[in-house]
């Protein structure tokens, strides 16, 4: 009888296990793989119309996986850009942030940078573009903003001089 019972649980445990570390994560790959495909469709779209209505959709979608797959930054990416499709610069900014909670990744800040540029803010754009180039320094001539792009180029003079 004890033999039975422990059985059941170590069975009950396996079965959990494959659940929490096997299906959730795969789920999670799935689900974001045909939003990538959805999010690149939608941008890709001429009509202004159809647009705005796959990226709510996506961005409905998107909301639903903010829970089991809240640890993978390409959730927020694509939140972002749905967000950017419908011309909410402020929750793509957003997005992109909680993105940064979860990994540091240039890219981020990098698009953060350039939601900034375009939305006239400047020294909030410089930063988060420097931060992008210390941590990948082949990145400035991307920089969309010429401007912009003289004012990173002079921070990170002026913080490798500070470090020396």
């Amino acid at each position: 009888m004890i033999r039975a019972a422990a059985l059941i649980a170590v069975a009950a445990l396996c079965v959990w296990s494959v659940i929490a570390f096997v299906q959730r994560p795969l789920t999670c790959n799935r689900s974001l793989s045909e939003l990538r495909v959805r999010t690149r469709q939608t941008i890709a779209t001429g009509s202004t119309y159809r647009q705005a209505l796959l990226a709510r959709k996506n961005l409905t979608d998107l909301r639903k996986l903010e829970g089991p797959c809240r640890a993978r930054v390409e959730l927020y990416v694509f939140e972002a850009e749905n967000e950017d499709v419908l011309g909410n610069a402020d929750a793509a900014i957003d997005a992109l942030r909680r993105g940064l909670n979860v990994d540091q990744r240039p890219e981020l800040y990098f698009n953060i940078g350039t939601l900034l540029v375009e939305q006239g803010r400047m020294d909030e754009a410089v930063e988060n573009y420097t931060t992008a180039i210390r941590l990948t320094p082949d990145d400035l001539p991307n920089i969309p903003s010429p401007e912009a792009q003289r004012r990173v180029q002079e921070r990170v003079r002026q913080l490798a001089a500070r470090a020396k």
